[in-house]
């Protein structure tokens, strides 16, 4: 029997009105409409109970939760209301930092310097249920020191082939450039035999000159500075030449394959030739005041040329030089016309929108963040790499993201990534190439104090990659210690568990200049365990102690939990 006489058999229930549309968990709300004995209310998915029920009025507790949820009554099971919304006033207060669906404790398991106005953080993520634990290596990076800049590498100066960061790094640094920190960078490809074996996917500028474009798959997500300043801004490439006659062309790629009407631009980041067939023109060109500059209307003049009539194709790319390489239509229409002596004029360089060049270049496959709002979420977890920057610009992340690691961690989705580069404070950030090839370089620390700082694929040997972005040192060279630092800041140990902290001596610049010193002196604050040597050794009992380190008159702490 009906409790409301004016409803029809077989109808479905009407909602009106909330008393409450926004209200706080555990709040009662009323709501409005024409019900029957035999209806449901539902809070989103969940059945609830309610407080009170006529054939006009439910009242209920609004359950514990977050967000938005839609109230609906259900007749008989199987004739839905229509659905009225309610948001949470305050949302439930839950411990901890929420990544993606999860809610962390963090261990701030390492924080130490590792050259100038960087500091590299190793945090150890603890969710509730201890079945997703997170362990994710940063980079927090002081884009104003003066002794800063940032570069871009390619795989041994080389569009077709690849290198690990840690030889990009060691094979970079001379003297007034220490490149001593890092991250692997874009997508390349990875297919032993093939013929474009380490070729990236996207664009790259090295030092304002471009190493590599695509024209079917222009940059995803570029990251480029300007001096010391970043930006994420969508990109344009200028790139064009201008024959001795006055026509213009634009090159349809740099450094990339020539297909059929192609006009592309090779420089020294292809290698000693170009690489092509027989069937087409090549000019060889040399600036004629000795250097590009800018690379805006840059005069050059030709040096060599090859036409389809002379069957020799893969031009020799002059010493400071490019070739201009055309097939059929750009053959025929451009630089078949070119002679010999002629005075070109070259143009190649990327810039924003708003004219500023991009200096260094390198490129994701995703914008993780866009002025912290997070973008192009998923679900799939995996070890990642990201660069971000705070709003100002003035700080840089580096970001590395272990991958599958029992009990350690469990990777990281492009939803979770976002998350953790905002809670490190970026407003901006860009997922680069991620899983087993994620690299972070820090030098004279990590594993063998070889700078590898995670474990590529669970292992401590450094996976090849297309390119990197580094930050480069130009302090002086000084070996002389004047802080000493442990690669442990603050650390859980189990009750008879042991700890043994190694120990970096820091120069005036904050560079490691002794890694893995030997002679530290430790003692424990509190009688919570013993010491042998550097091993700290717990008690039987939970509790909270330091260890304090000496060396030749420095000194550092290490905070411990002992936990169960």
């Amino acid at each position: 029997m009906s409790t409301n006489t004016d409803i029809v058999d077989g109808e479905a229930p009407r909602l009106t009105v909330l008393s409450k549309p926004i209200a706080n968990a555990g709040d009662t709300v009323v709501v409005t409409g024409s019900f029957t004995a035999a209806d449901n209310l539902f809070f989103g998915n969940t059945s609830v109970a309610p407080l009170t029920k006529s054939g006009t009025e439910m009242s209920f507790v609004v359950p514990d939760g977050t967000g938005s949820a839609f109230v609906m009554v259900v007749r008989g099971g199987e004739l839905q209301s229509n659905k009225l919304l309610f948001t949470y006033a305050i949302p439930s207060e839950r411990e901890g930092y929420k990544i993606g669906a999860s809610y962390y404790d963090i261990d701030t398991t390492s924080f130490y310097r590792v050259g100038p106005g960087t500091d590299y953080m190793r945090l150890d993520l603890r969710d509730k249920d201890s079945i997703n634990p997170l362990r994710v290596h940063l980079m927090i990076i002081d884009a104003n020191n003066p002794n800063l800049s940032f570069k871009t590498v390619l795989a041994k100066d080389s569009v077709l082939d690849v290198e690990t960061v840690i030889a990009m790094a060691n094979r970079k640094s001379v003297a007034g450039k220490n490149y001593f920190a890092g991250i692997n960078g874009d997508l390349f490809n990875n297919t032993a035999g093939n013929v474009n074996f380490g070729r990236i996917t996207n664009a790259s500028v090295v030092d304002g000159v471009i190493t590599n474009s695509n024209s079917s798959i222009q940059t995803y997500a570029p990251v480029f500075f300007n001096d010391n300043t970043i930006y994420f801004d969508r990109i344009m490439f200028n790139n064009w030449v201008t024959m001795a006659d006055g026509k213009r062309q634009s090159f349809r790629v740099i450094n990339n394959g020539r297909g059929a009407d192609d006009l592309v631009f090779y420089n020294s980041y292809r290698g000693k030739n170009t690489g092509t067939n027989v069937f087409g023109t090549e000019l060889g060109v040399v600036p004629v005041n000795g250097n590009w500059g800018d690379y805006v209307d840059v005069p050059v003049k030709v040096l060599s040329k090859t036409t389809r009539a002379s069957n020799m194709g893969s031009m020799v790319i002059p010493a400071g030089g490019a070739v201009l390489s055309g097939h059929d239509i750009q053959d025929t229409l451009y630089l078949r016309n070119g002679e010999i002596g002629d005075i070109l004029k070259i143009t190649a360089f990327i810039s924003n929108v708003d004219g500023v060049k991009a200096e260094q270049l390198i490129s994701g496959d995703f914008q993780v963040l866009r002025d912290g709002m997070p973008l192009n979420g998923d679900a799939t977890r995996s070890a990642r790499t990201a660069v971000g920057a705070s709003q100002d610009k003035s700080k840089i992340i580096y970001c590395v993201v272990e991958g599958a690691i029992a009990d350690v961690s469990v990777g990281a989705s492009r939803t979770d990534l976002a998350d953790i580069m905002k809670l490190a404070g970026a407003y901006n950030a860009v997922n680069f190439n991620g899983g087993s090839y994620s690299t972070m370089y820090a030098k004279g620390a990590g594993y063998n104090n070889t700078g590898l700082m995670n474990l590529p694929d669970n292992t401590t040997t450094a996976p090849n990659a297309g390119n990197g972005l580094f930050a480069v040192s130009n302090a002086p060279a000084d070996a002389a210690v004047v802080k000493l630092v442990a690669d442990l800041y603050s650390v859980r140990v189990k009750p008879n568990g042991t700890v043994t902290p190694r120990f970096y001596g820091l120069n005036q610049y904050g560079h490691i200049v002794a890694s893995d010193i030997s002679g530290v002196t430790l003692t424990e604050a509190n009688g919570s365990g013993t010491i042998a040597g550097t091993t700290f050794t717990a008690g039987t009992s939970a509790g909270y102690t330091e260890l304090h380190a000496t060396y030749h008159g420095l000194s550092t702490v290490i905070k411990v939990a002992i936990v169960e």
